[in-house]
């Protein structure tokens, strides 16, 4: 196919971009700034923004995986971020993409003039330009550096406040120092306890409150396995709320326990913040829990009521997407895209990672998000008209505005994964038909519908042999789990005890229709037949 797709980024959202666009015949270009591709999984301490030395990651291994290229078998339930890196390495040879990707590439910008995008850019210190029919932003958003302005840090001596961007190359002057750290991220989470290990004391500072989610629940298996689509379910949805209660009783509140960091939101209405081992630190007296910063005045530290006093401040205050006004000059890259993917205006461009699940990983949607783009671009899928398209994009951002409230201002790209990724599906036609399976694969139904849910749910329809292969495999591993039989036990006993109180109510209106019949007072002898034909409908149960 002769459309020509340009893709700006070299990270697990590029690589998938140009992995689905190549895979749809479609002519592609990668351009990485870097001498490496990977983005923030290619650890390097002259880098800024990426990972680590010590980062493993903080979704499990089950959501990480290529749906078409698993992780080997022996791969650790939270990798080091050295086995996420090589195993993109891996993919990239496996699917022959070297041959697309242009590293060492500096943009310089890029315009639109004639229904051809014009990308300019510096390649070995030569100017180049070069049109494209379609263009897929892929940068992510650890670019620009966020600072807060509600505080004045200039009343702190500015060569010691440091932004979490620089941490890695800046780690050795915090020895036996006095650290604020500021932020409850899992950058701000990863940092603090890097700290305590080498520091005098550190203080941690949240703002508004923040939930924390312990990466493992029970022997050995991952929280974030612990979500089915029995779950979304009618009957119980109205149970969803009493997760945060059990969540809050069985950790304390906001996961710690923590007063001064208690959340202003219930369990799942925020982003969550995968990891307690700060909870070590704190018990140890490493980590030092603060309120909101109030005011900085001549060097002193105010949290609330308290002043604190420390050598040094680490601002985990997270990134902007400023950088795109330099990328994309006359675009309005602010306004809300077609599921924070097109551009309204002119879906020739479109965004791949821009979003933030507030559990499980980025790349597993991003995935689907290039997926999505691929088929779109090669006109296997047509999007609505620009009307539905407005319709859709208000309807999408109201909802996530009412379910994300304590973060939308910072976070509107905030998604739920779950019932993202099945509206994303759905565009594309890969959606698992629930209803169909249940009368022609009522194994695989049950695998669906009762074991935890996954990225393979998408591709069990693929055309490639492969593929579904591997989606079967995988969606076998997830049902054999603990997090897998738990689940199907926790929906045996939901079922269970929705079936009783719904005959206990049909009960009830079977004994008010016989007394408006014959009379109240002659209704107890079919009550008592009532309920025992009941009760013989419960025992097998």
């Amino acid at each position: 196919m002769d459309i020509k797709v340009g893709i700006i980024g070299g990270g697990f959202s590029g690589i998938y971009a140009l992995k689905y666009c190549v895979q749809e015949k479609l002519k592609c270009k990668l351009f990485e700034s870097s001498d490496s591709i990977g983005g923030v999984w290619k650890y390097n301490k002259d880098k800024f923004g990426g990972v680590l030395k010590n980062t493993y990651t903080s979704s499990s291994i089950t959501f990480l995986h290529p749906t078409d290229y698993p992780f080997p078998n022996n791969t650790p339930e939270f990798p080091h971020h050295s086995i996420i890196y090589n195993h993109l390495v891996d993919y990239i040879k496996n699917f022959d993409l070297n041959q697309y990707i242009q590293l060492h590439t500096y943009i310089t910008n890029i315009t639109k003039k004639k229904n051809k995008w014009i990308v300019n850019y510096l390649k070995d210190d030569t100017n180049i330009t070069e049109l494209f029919d379609k263009l897929i932003i892929c940068t992510g958003v650890h670019q620009n550096i966020n600072i807060p302005d509600d505080i004045n840090f200039n009343e702190f001596d500015k060569k010691k406040v440091i932004h979490s961007h620089y941490y890695e190359q800046n780690r050795e002057k915090f020895k036996g120092k006095k650290i604020m750290v500021i932020g409850g991220g899992e950058t701000a989470h990863d940092i603090a306890c890097d700290l305590s290990t080498i520091s005098d004391k550190v203080y941690m500072s949240i703002r508004k409150g923040q939930w924390f989610q312990g990466k493992i629940i029970g022997p050995y298996e991952s929280a974030d396995m612990y979500y089915n689509r029995y779950m979304n379910t009618i009957w119980c949805k109205p149970f969803a709320k009493w997760i945060g209660f059990l969540n809050e009783f069985v950790w304390g509140k906001g996961g710690t326990g923590v007063e001064k960091w208690k959340p202003n939101s219930t369990y799942g209405d925020s982003f969550l913040t995968k990891g307690r081992e700060i909870l070590l630190w704190i018990a140890k007296g490493k980590v030092i829990p603060c309120g909101g910063i109030t005011k900085i005045d001549n060097g002193d530290i105010h949290c609330n009521d308290e002043t604190i006093n420390a050598d040094y401040i680490i601002l985990c205050t997270g990134y902007n997407n400023s950088h795109l006004k330099k990328l994309l000059p006359n675009i309005d890259y602010n306004k809300n895209k077609y599921k924070l993917i097109f551009d309204p205006d002119d879906t020739s461009l479109s965004y791949c990672g821009f979003i933030r699940p507030f559990i499980t990983s980025l790349p597993l949607v991003s995935e689907l998000q290039a997926r999505l783009i691929s088929n779109v671009y090669s006109n296997k899928v047509e999007l609505p008209n620009k009307n539905s398209i407005m319709k859709t994009i208000q309807k999408d951002d109201d909802r996530r505005k009412s379910r994300f409230s304590k973060d939308y201002d910072r976070l509107n790209y905030l998604i739920n994964p779950y019932t993202y990724c099945d509206e994303i599906s759905n565009l594309i036609g890969c959606k698992p038909n629930m209803f169909k399976l249940f009368f022609t694969n009522h194994r695989l139904w049950r695998t669906l519908f009762f074991f935890p849910w996954s990225q393979f749910h998408y591709t069990i329809n693929s055309d490639n042999e492969k593929t579904k292969k591997i989606s079967i495999e995988q969606l076998e591993k997830i049902r054999n789990s603990i997090a897998g039989k738990r689940l199907k036990h926790l929906a045996n006993i939901g079922t269970i005890c929705v079936t009783i109180v719904l005959l206990i109510i049909i009960g009830i209106l079977i004994g008010i229709v016989f007394g408006f019949v014959y009379g109240f007072k002659k209704i107890g002898p079919y009550m008592v037949q009532a309920f025992s034909i009941l009760m013989l409908l419960i025992i097998p149960l």
